[in-house]
């Protein structure tokens, strides 16, 4: 029974002991540590999406999630929800996210994210203490 060997293990940590830079963003770390692909090419996210099929399923579930209403719900007693009308968020979420974006195109932008990285960041801007925009 053969073993999966990581190639490269040995190497990579001598490289970060000597100093040399490695950065998580470059194929050329992934592929020591893991090896390089079935077909031997790095694949990452802008040259995934250069595909027409990983394009059109991106698409696909970014632009059908980004139609579904964006609001935050409260739990009443009773199990039922009620619309949180007065969370500070909830303003910026259903009319106006940041100034150059409807709630639509904020919900696309976070699904392809997160399809395409797995995850998504949101940066919160604030003025005083009051909530006045979401950023992708």
């Amino acid at each position: 029974m053969k073993k999966n060997k990581r190639p490269g293990r040995v190497k990579s940590a001598l490289l970060n002991w000597l100093g040399v830079p490695i950065s998580l963003t470059t194929g050329t770390f992934w592929e020591e540590w893991f090896g390089t692909s079935s077909s031997g090419k790095v694949v990452t996210a802008d040259k995934a999406i250069q595909l027409s099929a990983v394009w059109a399923c991106v698409r696909l579930l970014s632009e059908s999630i980004s139609t579904l209403p964006l609001k935050i719900y409260v739990r009443q007693p009773d199990g039922s929800r009620k619309a949180a009308t007065d969370h500070p968020a909830y303003s910026i979420l259903c009319r106006r996210p940041n100034s150059e974006m409807t709630p639509s195109r904020f919900m696309l932008m976070v699904v392809a994210s997160i399809c395409l990285r797995g995850n998504a960041f949101i940066e919160k801007k604030f003025i005083a203490n009051r909530l006045v925009s979401l950023v992708p």
